[in-house]
């Protein structure tokens, strides 16, 4: 804000600005994404202690793990269980000579790729590998451009995406063949198949041979590379086509059991919630006396606690250690829950402008596990602020017997597990 004439008439000169463009004094720094590499001063009291992922409970080290996902739908929630399952997968699929094809989407990628080895070794070893790429991911533009140069030297197939559309679905699929018999199995998440983002984003990723589900995704990846094929899908919504539509009838679903005076409830979880028509279908469930339960890390354009348009609406937001970034969508559906995991936050670019997908989980063992995810977030008074309609954003209260840390208790639930 200080800064010198001299030094702006040199600023305008060197920039070729003249005197109608504007030049603004402040006082604080506004890059702030220069602060994604903030150096390591090797200070321990600055940082937290390591923390080493855990191993899935059900599934073995020492196997394949394609070969485990054919018999057993497999859930992946980072930083809590390793990522290193995701590049198991890809590096059995890459070396397995059954496997014919791979085919994925890449939205942000981790400086030095273990996604990457795992497709050159696939192609190297005659797989078919195509690769849907997003040029305009935001601050990855420029290495995502440079990533397409990576992979096309070695043969792989690399689309851009859909016009107009970002493609920020997060999506595997792998054709394996064995004695004639064809099999596809298909990976779908809520984060990026990024290995270092997912040491401290928590996220989802369902590893699943279900028939419908890796069908609906085979017709998804069609579509990306052929932009006029609409896919029919039976089991998995996507943006821009009937992601909107299932929230609705999730919704329309729970509104409806209220109304015929039976249990109705909504447990969702995401980053944002700002568009206008899902928050107005949220305030239309809470007059029918549905209870709804938000975690909303970020941006939360609903208002709860109005009294007869919200009072059935609570709202809390977690910030601690690990990023927030799952999402999720959990609806009671009369006793026999309907749970989706999502690429999608609910704003209206990711609704319309975006290709997004949603994943239903089918695995009863996985659907109780989600459940009590959701209710250890619930339970959090140590991290999480109450949203409310005074904005105060005030913590929960901490005056009880014992104090809860979510994603403290989470590590501890799957170490329980084990």
């Amino acid at each position: 804000a200080s800064i010198s004439k001299k030094s702006i008439s040199f600023l305008r000169q060197a920039l070729g600005l003249n005197e109608l463009d504007s030049i603004i004094g402040s006082g604080r720094y506004l890059n702030k994404k220069d602060l994604i590499s903030f150096p390591d001063y090797k200070t321990k009291k600055l940082v937290y202690r390591p923390f080493k992922s855990l191993p899935i409970s059900y599934v073995n080290s020492h196997q394949n793990v394609l070969n485990q996902v054919l018999k057993k739908d497999i859930l992946v929630h980072a930083p809590y269980t390793s990522f290193n399952y995701i590049l198991r997968f890809l590096r059995d699929a890459a070396i397995d000579p059954c496997v014919a094809s791979i085919q994925m989407t890449i939205y942000r990628l981790a400086r030095d790729s273990k996604v990457v080895e795992a497709l050159l070794m696939a192609a190297k070893n005659g797989k078919e590998v195509s690769v849907v790429l997003e040029l305009t991911a935001r601050f990855d533009e420029e290495a995502n451009v440079n990533w397409t140069h990576i992979l096309e030297a070695e043969g792989i197939h690399v689309v851009h995406g859909t016009p107009g559309l970002k493609t920020h679905a997060k999506l595997i699929h792998v054709v394996h063949i064995k004695e004639g018999k064809k099999k596809m199995i298909s990976c779908l998440g809520t984060g990026n198949f990024n290995e270092k983002t997912a040491k401290i984003y928590t996220d989802y990723w369902l590893l699943t041979a279900n028939k419908e589900i890796t069908k609906d995704v085979h017709h998804i990846f069609k579509f990306l590379h052929a932009n006029y094929l609409t896919p029919n899908l039976k089991q998995v919504y996507i943006s821009p086509f009937n992601n909107r539509e299932l929230i609705h009838e999730l919704i329309d679903n729970e509104i409806e059991f209220a109304r015929k005076g039976e249990k109705a409830s909504l447990k969702f979880k995401f980053n944002t919630l700002s568009d206008p028509d899902l928050i107005g279908k949220l305030y239309q469930a809470s007059q029918a006396h549905v209870k709804i339960k938000l975690i909303v890390r970020g941006a939360c354009s609903l208002i709860p606690g109005i009294k007869g348009i919200s009072d059935n609406i609570q709202v809390i937001s977690i910030i601690d250690r690990f990023l927030e970034h799952t999402r999720l969508f959990i609806a009671h559906n009369g006793g026999s829950p309907r749970i989706y995991i999502s690429s999608a936050d609910i704003m209206t670019r990711n609704l319309n402008r975006r290709v997004e997908a949603s994943c239903p989980i089918l695995d009863p063992n996985i659907q109780s596990e989600l459940q009590d995810n959701f209710k250890i977030l619930w339970s959090d008074n140590t991290k999480a602020r109450i949203i409310d309609n005074k904005d105060t954003n005030s913590f929960k209260d901490k005056q009880q017997d014992k104090q809860h840390r979510a994603q403290v208790e989470l590590f501890r639930y799957y170490q329980s597990k084990l």
